[in-house]
Protein backbone atom coordinates (compact mmCIF):
# COMPACT_ATOMS: atom_id res chain seq x y z
CA UNK A 1 0.00 0.00 0.00
CA UNK A 2 1.47 3.68 -0.42
CA UNK A 3 -0.54 6.73 0.57
CA UNK A 4 -0.11 9.94 -1.86
CA UNK A 5 -1.03 13.60 -0.36
CA UNK A 6 -3.89 15.25 -2.20
CA UNK A 7 -2.22 18.32 -2.92
CA UNK A 8 -0.10 19.65 -6.06
CA UNK A 9 0.83 18.71 -3.20
CA UNK A 10 -0.74 19.89 -2.30
CA UNK A 11 -8.06 12.79 -3.08
CA UNK A 12 -12.77 8.70 -6.02
CA UNK A 13 -13.11 9.09 -9.71
CA UNK A 14 -13.92 5.88 -12.02
CA UNK A 15 -10.66 4.33 -13.79
CA UNK A 16 -10.77 5.69 -17.49
CA UNK A 17 -8.40 2.85 -19.30
CA UNK A 18 -11.33 2.68 -21.90
CA UNK A 19 -11.78 4.09 -25.84
CA UNK A 20 -10.67 7.26 -26.73
CA UNK A 21 -7.04 7.00 -25.89
CA UNK A 22 -4.17 7.09 -27.87
CA UNK A 23 -1.10 4.81 -27.53
CA UNK A 24 1.54 6.42 -29.13
CA UNK A 25 5.18 5.58 -28.36
CA UNK A 26 7.95 3.98 -29.62
CA UNK A 27 7.46 1.74 -32.78
CA UNK A 28 5.40 -1.38 -32.48
CA UNK A 29 4.97 -1.01 -28.08
CA UNK A 30 1.72 -0.96 -26.76
CA UNK A 31 0.01 0.22 -24.14
CA UNK A 32 0.60 -2.31 -21.22
CA UNK A 33 4.69 -0.66 -22.40
CA UNK A 34 4.24 2.65 -22.91
CA UNK A 35 0.42 3.56 -21.44
CA UNK A 36 -1.90 5.71 -23.67
CA UNK A 37 -2.60 9.70 -24.19
CA UNK A 38 -6.50 10.88 -23.93
CA UNK A 39 -7.70 13.23 -26.65
CA UNK A 40 -7.39 16.71 -25.32
CA UNK A 41 -9.98 17.66 -23.61
CA UNK A 42 -11.02 21.66 -23.34
CA UNK A 43 -10.25 23.46 -20.14
CA UNK A 44 -10.72 27.13 -20.86
CA UNK A 45 -7.48 28.02 -19.23
CA UNK A 46 -4.35 27.88 -19.11
CA UNK A 47 -3.31 25.63 -16.98
CA UNK A 48 -0.30 27.25 -15.09
CA UNK A 49 -0.87 26.39 -11.28
CA UNK A 50 -2.91 23.43 -10.44
CA UNK A 51 -3.58 21.71 -7.04
CA UNK A 52 -5.93 18.15 -6.47
CA UNK A 53 -8.44 19.22 -4.23
CA UNK A 54 -9.86 17.23 -1.47
CA UNK A 55 -12.49 15.84 -3.78
CA UNK A 56 -10.46 14.62 -6.58
CA UNK A 57 -11.02 17.45 -8.82
CA UNK A 58 -8.46 19.94 -9.67
CA UNK A 59 -8.12 23.63 -9.29
CA UNK A 60 -6.69 25.45 -12.23
CA UNK A 61 -5.53 29.22 -12.57
CA UNK A 62 -3.34 31.35 -14.66
CA UNK A 63 -2.60 35.06 -15.92
CA UNK A 64 -4.54 37.72 -15.65
CA UNK A 65 -6.70 38.54 -18.31
CA UNK A 66 -10.25 39.98 -18.63
CA UNK A 67 -9.77 39.46 -14.92
CA UNK A 68 -6.73 39.84 -12.05
CA UNK A 69 -6.44 36.16 -12.85
CA UNK A 70 -8.65 33.20 -13.99
CA UNK A 71 -9.14 29.84 -12.10
CA UNK A 72 -11.65 26.88 -13.11
CA UNK A 73 -12.35 23.62 -11.22
CA UNK A 74 -12.22 20.84 -13.70
CA UNK A 75 -13.95 16.98 -12.53
CA UNK A 76 -11.66 14.48 -14.25
CA UNK A 77 -14.79 12.06 -13.72
CA UNK A 78 -16.95 13.87 -16.24
CA UNK A 79 -14.25 16.39 -17.98
CA UNK A 80 -16.03 19.61 -16.96
CA UNK A 81 -14.81 22.80 -15.22
CA UNK A 82 -16.14 25.29 -13.13
CA UNK A 83 -15.53 28.29 -13.32
CA UNK A 84 -14.09 29.99 -9.83
CA UNK A 85 -12.71 33.38 -10.75
CA UNK A 86 -11.00 35.14 -7.77
CA UNK A 87 -12.75 37.82 -6.80
CA UNK A 88 -9.42 39.83 -5.70
CA UNK A 89 -7.52 43.39 -5.69
CA UNK A 90 -4.50 41.38 -6.79
CA UNK A 91 -3.56 38.45 -9.22
CA UNK A 92 -2.92 35.31 -7.61
CA UNK A 93 -0.18 33.99 -10.84
CA UNK A 94 2.78 33.46 -9.62
CA UNK A 95 1.84 32.79 -6.35
CA UNK A 96 3.39 30.52 -3.29
CA UNK A 97 0.98 27.18 -3.05
CA UNK A 98 0.37 24.58 -0.45
CA UNK A 99 -2.85 22.77 1.47
CA UNK A 100 -4.26 23.68 4.50
CA UNK A 101 -5.09 21.56 7.70
CA UNK A 102 -8.40 22.03 6.57
CA UNK A 103 -7.96 21.23 2.53
CA UNK A 104 -8.35 24.85 1.52
CA UNK A 105 -5.44 25.83 -0.84
CA UNK A 106 -3.17 28.83 0.82
CA UNK A 107 -1.89 31.06 -2.14
CA UNK A 108 1.28 33.86 -1.17
CA UNK A 109 2.53 36.33 -3.21
CA UNK A 110 1.48 37.30 -7.02
CA UNK A 111 1.42 40.17 -8.58
CA UNK A 112 -0.19 43.23 -8.32
CA UNK A 113 -2.51 44.78 -11.55
CA UNK A 114 -0.28 45.06 -14.64
CA UNK A 115 1.10 48.35 -15.37
CA UNK A 116 4.16 50.48 -16.13
CA UNK A 117 4.96 50.77 -12.35
CA UNK A 118 4.44 47.25 -11.85
CA UNK A 119 5.65 44.98 -15.04
CA UNK A 120 5.63 41.42 -14.83
CA UNK A 121 8.27 40.49 -12.12
CA UNK A 122 6.58 42.66 -9.35
CA UNK A 123 5.88 40.69 -6.29
CA UNK A 124 3.11 41.54 -3.85
CA UNK A 125 2.82 41.21 0.33
CA UNK A 126 -0.78 39.82 -0.51
CA UNK A 127 -2.40 36.00 0.50
CA UNK A 128 -5.68 34.22 0.08
CA UNK A 129 -7.37 31.35 0.68
CA UNK A 130 -9.21 28.59 -1.67
CA UNK A 131 -12.22 26.88 -0.50
CA UNK A 132 -13.00 24.34 -2.11
CA UNK A 133 -16.21 23.79 -0.65
CA UNK A 134 -17.62 27.28 -1.45
CA UNK A 135 -15.37 27.89 -4.52
CA UNK A 136 -14.26 31.01 -3.15
CA UNK A 137 -11.57 33.25 -2.59
CA UNK A 138 -10.46 35.07 0.34
CA UNK A 139 -7.84 37.52 1.89
CA UNK A 140 -5.46 36.55 4.78
CA UNK A 141 -2.84 38.46 6.34
CA UNK A 142 -0.60 40.15 4.17
CA UNK A 143 2.94 39.27 4.68
CA UNK A 144 6.01 41.77 5.30
CA UNK A 145 8.01 40.96 2.07
CA UNK A 146 6.42 41.75 -1.90
CA UNK A 147 7.19 38.22 -3.29
CA UNK A 148 7.02 37.08 -7.29
CA UNK A 149 7.51 32.76 -7.25
CA UNK A 150 8.04 32.08 -3.34
CA UNK A 151 7.78 28.92 -2.44
CA UNK A 152 5.19 27.04 1.02
CA UNK A 153 6.30 24.38 2.57
CA UNK A 154 3.46 23.02 5.32
CA UNK A 155 4.96 22.39 8.54
CA UNK A 156 4.45 19.81 10.57
CA UNK A 157 3.03 22.14 13.85
CA UNK A 158 0.24 23.85 10.75
CA UNK A 159 2.36 26.85 10.15
CA UNK A 160 3.56 27.26 6.48
CA UNK A 161 7.23 28.81 5.79
CA UNK A 162 7.05 31.04 2.66
CA UNK A 163 10.72 31.40 1.00
CA UNK A 164 12.09 33.20 -1.78
CA UNK A 165 10.20 35.26 -4.54
CA UNK A 166 11.26 38.57 -6.11
CA UNK A 167 9.91 42.16 -5.64
CA UNK A 168 11.27 43.74 -7.87
CA UNK A 169 11.98 42.25 -11.91
CA UNK A 170 15.67 44.40 -11.67
CA UNK A 171 17.39 46.66 -9.02
CA UNK A 172 19.54 45.92 -5.87
CA UNK A 173 16.77 44.57 -4.13
CA UNK A 174 15.30 42.59 -6.66
CA UNK A 175 15.51 38.90 -4.94
CA UNK A 176 13.72 38.41 -1.63
CA UNK A 177 16.07 37.04 1.58
CA UNK A 178 13.84 36.51 4.43
CA UNK A 179 11.78 33.65 5.27
CA UNK A 180 8.48 34.04 6.91
CA UNK A 181 6.53 31.93 8.99
CA UNK A 182 2.50 32.42 8.33
CA UNK A 183 0.32 30.75 11.80
CA UNK A 184 -3.08 29.69 10.55
CA UNK A 185 -4.47 29.74 14.43
CA UNK A 186 -3.63 33.56 14.77
CA UNK A 187 -3.93 34.85 10.70
CA UNK A 188 -0.54 36.21 11.74
CA UNK A 189 2.74 35.96 9.73
CA UNK A 190 6.31 36.05 11.75
CA UNK A 191 9.66 36.96 10.15
CA UNK A 192 12.36 34.10 10.90
CA UNK A 193 15.79 35.50 12.19
CA UNK A 194 18.18 36.89 9.26
CA UNK A 195 20.29 32.90 9.89
CA UNK A 196 16.99 31.54 7.75
CA UNK A 197 17.10 33.96 4.90
CA UNK A 198 17.01 32.12 1.89
CA UNK A 199 16.45 33.38 -1.97
CA UNK A 200 15.51 32.32 -4.97
CA UNK A 201 12.55 31.97 -7.98
CA UNK A 202 10.24 29.07 -6.21
CA UNK A 203 12.49 27.38 -4.46
CA UNK A 204 12.64 23.54 -5.13
CA UNK A 205 11.58 23.51 -1.56
CA UNK A 206 9.99 20.16 0.70
CA UNK A 207 9.54 18.65 3.84
CA UNK A 208 12.01 15.90 4.96
CA UNK A 209 10.82 13.11 7.96
CA UNK A 210 13.02 14.78 10.31
CA UNK A 211 11.27 17.62 10.41
CA UNK A 212 13.35 19.38 8.57
CA UNK A 213 13.27 21.37 5.04
CA UNK A 214 15.20 20.63 2.18
CA UNK A 215 16.07 22.81 -0.91
CA UNK A 216 17.08 20.66 -3.98
CA UNK A 217 17.44 23.77 -6.82
CA UNK A 218 17.56 26.00 -8.87
CA UNK A 219 20.87 26.92 -7.40
CA UNK A 220 23.28 24.35 -7.41
CA UNK A 221 24.12 24.47 -3.80
CA UNK A 222 21.68 21.86 -2.16
CA UNK A 223 20.94 22.90 1.66
CA UNK A 224 19.26 21.73 4.70
CA UNK A 225 16.88 24.49 7.45
CA UNK A 226 16.25 23.28 10.68
CA UNK A 227 13.47 24.79 12.23
CA UNK A 228 14.80 24.30 15.85
CA UNK A 229 17.48 26.68 15.53
CA UNK A 230 16.39 29.17 12.50
CA UNK A 231 19.77 28.00 10.35
CA UNK A 232 20.58 26.17 6.87
CA UNK A 233 23.37 23.78 6.79
CA UNK A 234 25.35 23.16 3.26
CA UNK A 235 24.47 19.75 2.06
CA UNK A 236 25.93 18.78 -1.45
CA UNK A 237 26.29 20.65 -4.27
CA UNK A 238 23.96 18.79 -7.22
CA UNK A 239 27.23 16.90 -9.97
CA UNK A 240 25.97 19.21 -12.90
CA UNK A 241 25.72 22.56 -11.61
CA UNK A 242 22.56 24.83 -11.37
CA UNK A 243 19.58 23.70 -12.80
CA UNK A 244 17.09 26.20 -14.26
CA UNK A 245 13.81 25.24 -14.67
CA UNK A 246 14.49 21.70 -13.84
CA UNK A 247 12.51 18.79 -12.47
CA UNK A 248 12.91 17.97 -8.63
CA UNK A 249 10.77 14.98 -6.43
CA UNK A 250 11.10 13.23 -3.63
CA UNK A 251 10.88 9.24 -3.98
CA UNK A 252 9.34 6.66 -1.94
CA UNK A 253 10.11 6.95 1.61
CA UNK A 254 10.86 10.84 1.12
CA UNK A 255 14.48 10.72 2.17
CA UNK A 256 15.79 10.30 -1.26
CA UNK A 257 15.29 12.91 -3.89
CA UNK A 258 15.78 13.02 -7.39
CA UNK A 259 16.23 15.92 -9.71
CA UNK A 260 16.59 16.11 -13.67
CA UNK A 261 17.16 18.03 -16.98
CA UNK A 262 17.31 22.11 -16.92
CA UNK A 263 19.47 24.15 -17.84
CA UNK A 264 22.60 24.34 -16.22
CA UNK A 265 24.10 28.24 -16.82
CA UNK A 266 25.29 28.85 -20.26
CA UNK A 267 25.45 24.76 -20.92
CA UNK A 268 22.68 23.13 -23.13
CA UNK A 269 19.43 21.97 -21.86
CA UNK A 270 20.84 18.88 -20.25
CA UNK A 271 19.11 14.90 -19.93
CA UNK A 272 21.16 13.98 -16.74
CA UNK A 273 19.86 13.15 -13.66
CA UNK A 274 20.90 12.92 -10.05
CA UNK A 275 19.69 11.99 -6.90
CA UNK A 276 20.76 12.02 -3.37
CA UNK A 277 20.41 9.96 -0.17
CA UNK A 278 19.58 12.03 2.55
CA UNK A 279 19.77 9.52 5.17
CA UNK A 280 23.44 9.07 4.84
CA UNK A 281 26.19 10.58 6.97
CA UNK A 282 27.52 12.73 4.30
CA UNK A 283 24.92 12.99 1.44
CA UNK A 284 25.95 13.10 -2.19
CA UNK A 285 24.65 13.68 -5.28
CA UNK A 286 25.35 10.79 -7.33
CA UNK A 287 24.75 10.61 -11.24
CA UNK A 288 21.78 7.53 -12.27
CA UNK A 289 20.84 7.20 -15.99
CA UNK A 290 20.12 10.27 -17.78
CA UNK A 291 16.61 10.96 -19.32
CA UNK A 292 16.66 9.79 -23.04
CA UNK A 293 15.56 12.87 -23.89
CA UNK A 294 16.97 17.29 -23.02
CA UNK A 295 14.69 19.07 -21.08
CA UNK A 296 13.44 22.06 -19.32
CA UNK A 297 10.41 23.66 -18.04
CA UNK A 298 9.32 19.59 -17.55
CA UNK A 299 7.35 18.42 -14.65
CA UNK A 300 7.75 15.09 -12.30
CA UNK A 301 5.13 13.08 -11.00
CA UNK A 302 5.64 10.64 -8.48
CA UNK A 303 3.42 7.57 -9.40
CA UNK A 304 1.34 5.07 -7.16
CA UNK A 305 4.38 1.94 -7.98
CA UNK A 306 7.03 4.15 -6.62
CA UNK A 307 8.14 5.14 -10.48
CA UNK A 308 8.63 8.44 -11.75
CA UNK A 309 7.32 9.96 -14.71
CA UNK A 310 8.59 13.06 -16.61
CA UNK A 311 6.12 15.18 -18.81
CA UNK A 312 6.54 17.86 -21.44
CA UNK A 313 9.68 20.37 -21.04
CA UNK A 314 11.36 21.68 -24.14
CA UNK A 315 15.26 22.11 -25.13
CA UNK A 316 14.80 25.87 -26.50
CA UNK A 317 14.05 28.77 -23.94
CA UNK A 318 10.53 28.88 -22.92
CA UNK A 319 8.34 27.39 -25.76
CA UNK A 320 11.24 25.99 -28.46
CA UNK A 321 11.45 22.63 -29.52
CA UNK A 322 8.82 20.99 -27.27
CA UNK A 323 9.32 17.26 -26.07
CA UNK A 324 6.15 15.48 -26.20
CA UNK A 325 7.49 11.91 -25.23
CA UNK A 326 6.88 10.95 -21.62
CA UNK A 327 9.39 9.20 -19.63
CA UNK A 328 9.02 7.15 -16.69
CA UNK A 329 12.08 6.55 -14.21
CA UNK A 330 12.44 3.29 -12.43
CA UNK A 331 14.38 3.55 -9.08
CA UNK A 332 14.58 -0.01 -8.72
CA UNK A 333 16.69 -0.21 -12.13
CA UNK A 334 17.71 3.58 -11.80
CA UNK A 335 16.58 3.35 -16.39
CA UNK A 336 14.27 6.06 -17.63
CA UNK A 337 12.22 3.96 -20.44
CA UNK A 338 10.29 6.13 -23.28
CA UNK A 339 6.44 5.93 -22.62
CA UNK A 340 3.38 7.91 -25.25
CA UNK A 341 3.89 11.16 -26.52
CA UNK A 342 1.11 13.66 -25.91
CA UNK A 343 -0.53 16.09 -28.25
CA UNK A 344 0.05 19.60 -26.84
CA UNK A 345 3.02 21.59 -25.88
CA UNK A 346 3.55 21.46 -22.63
CA UNK A 347 6.55 23.96 -22.01
CA UNK A 348 6.80 26.93 -20.01
CA UNK A 349 3.75 27.19 -17.63
CA UNK A 350 2.67 23.97 -17.81
CA UNK A 351 1.93 21.19 -15.25
CA UNK A 352 1.28 17.97 -14.09
CA UNK A 353 -0.12 15.82 -11.21
CA UNK A 354 -1.24 12.61 -10.62
CA UNK A 355 -5.02 11.24 -10.25
CA UNK A 356 -6.91 9.08 -7.79
CA UNK A 357 -7.92 6.93 -10.99
CA UNK A 358 -4.09 6.22 -11.65
CA UNK A 359 -3.84 8.56 -14.47
CA UNK A 360 -1.89 11.58 -15.09
CA UNK A 361 -3.03 14.81 -15.87
CA UNK A 362 -1.07 17.15 -17.64
CA UNK A 363 -2.33 21.22 -19.17
CA UNK A 364 -1.20 24.51 -19.27
CA UNK A 365 1.74 26.34 -21.83
CA UNK A 366 1.36 29.95 -22.69
CA UNK A 367 3.30 29.24 -25.87
CA UNK A 368 0.98 31.13 -28.21
CA UNK A 369 1.53 28.19 -30.76
CA UNK A 370 -1.35 28.35 -29.75
CA UNK A 371 -1.80 28.75 -26.01
CA UNK A 372 -2.73 25.80 -24.57
CA UNK A 373 -6.52 26.25 -22.87
CA UNK A 374 -6.83 22.10 -23.10
CA UNK A 375 -6.11 18.93 -20.77
CA UNK A 376 -4.91 15.44 -21.90
CA UNK A 377 -4.56 12.03 -19.61
CA UNK A 378 -1.95 9.71 -19.30
CA UNK A 379 -2.45 6.34 -18.98
CA UNK A 380 0.64 4.70 -17.57
CA UNK A 381 1.66 0.89 -18.59
CA UNK A 382 0.19 -0.21 -15.43
CA UNK A 383 -3.17 0.79 -16.10
CA UNK A 384 -2.98 -1.74 -19.25
CA UNK A 385 -1.90 -5.06 -16.36
CA UNK A 386 -4.96 -6.95 -15.78
CA UNK A 387 -7.54 -6.41 -12.97
CA UNK A 388 -7.25 -3.90 -10.40
CA UNK A 389 -6.96 -4.60 -6.66
CA UNK A 390 -10.67 -3.15 -4.81
CA UNK A 391 -10.45 -0.68 -1.72
CA UNK A 392 -14.08 -0.77 -0.95
CA UNK A 393 -14.27 0.82 2.30
CA UNK A 394 -11.68 2.65 4.70
CA UNK A 395 -12.09 5.60 7.13
CA UNK A 396 -12.66 9.37 6.24
CA UNK A 397 -9.98 10.15 8.92
CA UNK A 398 -7.29 8.80 10.72
CA UNK A 399 -4.91 9.91 13.51
CA UNK A 400 -0.99 9.96 13.12
CA UNK A 401 -0.41 6.30 13.43
CA UNK A 402 -3.52 4.65 14.06
CA UNK A 403 -3.99 1.01 12.85
CA UNK A 404 -7.07 0.88 10.32
CA UNK A 405 -8.29 -2.08 8.23
CA UNK A 406 -8.35 -1.40 4.09
CA UNK A 407 -11.90 -3.47 2.70
CA UNK A 408 -11.50 -5.29 -0.04
CA UNK A 409 -8.84 -6.71 0.89
CA UNK A 410 -8.71 -6.64 4.52
CA UNK A 411 -5.36 -5.65 4.69
CA UNK A 412 -4.54 -3.85 8.14
CA UNK A 413 -1.97 -0.94 7.75
CA UNK A 414 -0.69 2.02 9.89
CA UNK A 415 -0.63 5.56 8.95
CA UNK A 416 2.03 7.47 9.06
CA UNK A 417 3.79 7.80 12.34
CA UNK A 418 3.71 12.03 12.72
CA UNK A 419 2.92 15.48 11.02
CA UNK A 420 7.08 15.59 9.67
CA UNK A 421 5.99 12.33 7.58
CA UNK A 422 2.69 13.49 6.43
CA UNK A 423 1.75 17.02 7.36
CA UNK A 424 -2.10 17.13 8.59
CA UNK A 425 -4.75 17.06 5.70
CA UNK A 426 -6.11 14.89 3.11
CA UNK A 427 -3.85 12.22 1.19
CA UNK A 428 -4.41 9.37 -1.58
CA UNK A 429 -4.64 6.05 -0.19
CA UNK A 430 -3.59 3.05 -3.27
CA UNK A 431 -3.70 -0.21 -2.78
CA UNK A 432 -1.22 -2.27 -5.20
CA UNK A 433 -1.60 -5.96 -6.29
CA UNK A 434 2.15 -8.19 -7.01
CA UNK A 435 1.75 -7.09 -10.45
CA UNK A 436 1.92 -3.21 -9.57
CA UNK A 437 -1.55 -2.75 -10.65
CA UNK A 438 -2.83 0.36 -8.28
CA UNK A 439 -6.67 0.65 -7.04
CA UNK A 440 -8.49 3.95 -7.09
CA UNK A 441 -7.31 5.43 -4.40
CA UNK A 442 -9.81 6.49 -2.26
CA UNK A 443 -9.19 10.14 0.05
CA UNK A 444 -8.45 9.77 3.54
CA UNK A 445 -7.76 12.71 6.04
CA UNK A 446 -4.83 11.68 8.00
CA UNK A 447 -3.91 14.10 11.55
Amino acid sequence: MRIRRATRTAIVVAALVASGTIPVGPAGAGPSSVGSWSPQVPLGIIGIHAALLPSGKVLFYELPGSTLARARVFDPKTNTSTPVDPTLDWSVFCSGMSFMADGRLFATGGEPPRSKTAPVGTGIENAAFFDPVTGTWTGAASMAYPRWYPSNVQMPDGTTLVMGGEATPTGANKMIGPMESYDPARDRWTTLPSSANRTGLYPRAMLLPSGRVFVAGPQAVTRRFDPATNRWQNVDSMTVGARKAGGVVRLPGSTTVLTSGGKPGSKPVTATTETIDLTATTPQWRYTDPMNHARMHHNLVLLPDGSVLAVGGGTEGNFGAPVKIAERYDPETGLWTDMGAQAGQRTYHSTALLLPDGRVISAGSNSKKPEQTTVEFFSPPYLYRGTRPVVSSVPSAVAHGQRFTVEGSGIKVTAPADAAIAPVGSYMLFLLNADGVPSIAPIVHVG
